[in-house]
């Protein structure tokens, strides 16, 4: 073996560790790309999931799923007086938005990360990533 046979023997057997954090205002869309990132990890297709969670996938891979975690909801309120002057009765408006996060937990080779971060992601919503390849 060469040099560059080595290379790519080692970067296969390497493990690497993968968190995805997806976050947004609305929960339907979170909860749609968490979904779908998972059933591609899996080996399904996102249009056709499995009927029950014991199937088997039609291609198995070697992916480790942990997740997808429910962080708490953070909200962020806003109180404010209506009358801009400070005059009349005290009525106050309250305004609140809720964000939703989930953290999904990934272990597996390099080459398989774009199989499953290959979604559709709905506007508003936010995916941060970590990538980390274990020695």
């Amino acid at each position: 073996m060469d040099g560059k046979d080595k290379a790519k023997v080692e970067a296969q057997a390497r493990q690497t560790k993968a968190r995805f954090i997806i976050s947004s205002k609305n929960l339907k869309e979170v909860e749609k790309v968490t979904r779908q990132m998972i059933l591609k990890a899996k080996g399904f297709d996102p249009e056709n999931p499995p009927e029950s969670k014991d199937q088997q996938s039609p291609n198995p891979q070697n992916i480790t799923i942990k997740g997808p975690l429910r962080m708490p909801i953070k909200k962020l309120v806003i109180h404010c007086r209506k009358t801009p002057c400070g005059e009349g009765s005290k009525t106050w408006d309250r305004y609140e938005m809720r964000i939703f996060k989930r953290v999904i937990d990934f272990t597996c080779d390099e080459s398989d990360i774009p199989k499953f971060t290959n979604v559709v992601v709905g506007t508003g919503v936010d995916i941060e990533s970590v990538i980390a390849v274990e020695d």
